[in-house]
């Protein structure tokens, strides 16, 4: 591998769904575009709340209360790339703070007054496992939607021997989409922290 930086990945575009799940979803008239980035949508939405993480690179800002202002902070994002502003009391801060970004803390930070932090935050590379479960989600969802005879139920064998139909969604569950493989790829995503900041 040679010295250059690889070029940034990020969720798959509606065109990208089209090439990854065309045994699917290939149809413009049947899956229209603006159907698919909804779906699209829905599943980036529901991957990043339910394994709290930003797949991609966002922007945010993060506000305290004078209050809640400490010397150290935790931010609401992981992956921090950059802080980009600091603001006390709606003036900017010109102050160095001190960071561990990946962790999303930071330390050094006023305490003189309501405090703003803007920040670019989450993953340069959209790890492949997340790409295609978008797909998988997109394209599955479509053709449910589309197709009266389309199912996303399945029954499990339960340790008494008996059977249970599932197929609703139930993060608490561990099927936060209700679609078996599509839940099965979210859950072997890492979970990034044990509350839900994003």
């Amino acid at each position: 591998m040679s010295g250059e930086e690889a070029t940034p990945t990020t969720y798959p575009s509606v065109d990208e769904i089209r090439t990854m799940q065309a045994q699917r979803v290939r149809s413009l008239s049947e899956y229209p575009d603006e159907a698919l980035e909804g779906l699209r949508a829905e599943i980036i939405d529901i991957a990043e709340r339910y394994r709290r993480v930003a797949y991609t690179t966002r922007s945010g800002t993060a506000s305290w209360s004078r209050a809640e202002v400490a010397h150290r902070l935790v931010l609401p994002w992981l992956f921090v790339q950059s802080i980009d502003e600091v603001r006390v009391d709606g003036e900017v801060w010109d102050g160095v703070l001190g960071a561990d970004l990946e962790a999303g803390v930071v330390w050094g930070v006023p305490t003189g007054g309501d405090l703003e932090i803007d920040a670019t935050y989450g993953m340069v590379h959209t790890p492949a496992a997340v790409r295609r479960l978008v797909a998988l989600f997109v394209a599955r969802q479509a053709v449910a939607d589309a197709k009266a005879s389309a199912d996303n139920a399945y029954l499990l064998v339960t340790p008494d021997g008996g059977t249970e139909r599932r197929g609703t969604a139930d993060w608490e569950a561990g099927r936060p989409t209700g679609w078996l493989d599509v839940d099965t790829a979210l859950n072997a995503l890492e979970d990034h922290r044990g509350e839900d900041l994003l």
